[in-house]
């Protein structure tokens, strides 16, 4: 099993759209969150950004799995559609929320299920499904659900286990428990370090949780105002320091 990082920045990318501030002036470029996960001759991909379509040929992927409904993470579903790639069939893996909210909710994805581009996989959060020769469970995540519910991903290839959750307001015991157990966790580094009103866990606070663990720890869903994006930043040297890793675009994880 492989893992490639698709895109390692938060849901608009790096530079942000518009945006004159010296980190998205300065040449720094990362695409919205995604991972493809290669097993053998399959290839799935986990959320689907908006600007996929600069990074892989969606003819090759075999499924898809959506974390949440958050246009970061599920925009590029549009370029399944008749107007462009034209799939047929192709596994959508989600919440039953989501699926609901895709059928129902919204009428631009609705037509994406009944012309067949895709169709929606419920699962149950906590209910292990197969993919090929992968296991995964969904695990329920604490974040903002306006349209959805969240989830984190556990991927196991019988041999070692990979978490991935890009998006992430607090820490619970479930999902620190999930960190611990897995081998490879790619988690939620929107910012570095936090205040009251940010909904994610800083990057400080996770490395204090998690400085004893001995899973390989990897942040991702850097949102453009984060220093540890910029390799070359104080900030960055100091995740390295303290043990832990920055995912970056065209990274691959080998299992």
């Amino acid at each position: 099993m492989e893992i490639e990082v698709i895109g390692s920045a938060q849901d608009a990318g790096i530079p942000w759209p518009g945006c004159s501030c010296r980190q998205c002036q300065k040449g720094i470029s990362r695409k919205a969150p995604a991972i493809l996960v290669h097993d053998k001759n399959r290839r799935i991909l986990v959320d689907c950004p908006p600007d996929i379509i600069k990074s892989i040929n969606l003819w090759e992927i075999n499924a898809i799995i959506l974390t949440h409904a958050h246009i970061g993470h599920y925009g590029g579903l549009f370029f399944l559609g008749r107007e462009a790639y034209n799939t047929h069939r192709l596994p959508v893996y989600c919440s039953e929320k989501m699926k609901k909210w895709m059928v129902k909710g919204n009428k631009a994805y609705n037509h994406l299920v009944r012309r067949k581009n895709i169709i929606p996989i419920p699962f149950i959060p906590g209910e292990l499904f197969n993919i090929a020769n992968l296991k995964f469970n969904p695990i329920r995540v604490n974040h903002r659900d306006e349209d959805a519910d969240t989830i984190g991903i556990s991927i196991n290839n019988g041999k070692n286990k990979f978490f991935y959750m890009p998006d992430l307001d607090f820490w619970t015991n479930r999902t620190i428990n999930e960190v611990r157990d897995s081998d490879i966790a790619m988690i939620d580094g929107t910012f570095y370090s936090g205040k009251a009103h940010l909904s994610h866990p800083p990057i400080l606070e996770s490395m204090e949780l998690f400085k004893n663990s001995n899973t390989e720890i990897y942040f991702t869903h850097l949102n453009h105002s984060n220093r540890v994006a910029d390799p070359g930043s104080r900030e960055y040297r100091e995740v390295k320091r303290k043990g832990f890793y920055v995912a970056e675009d065209g990274m691959v994880l080998n299992f």
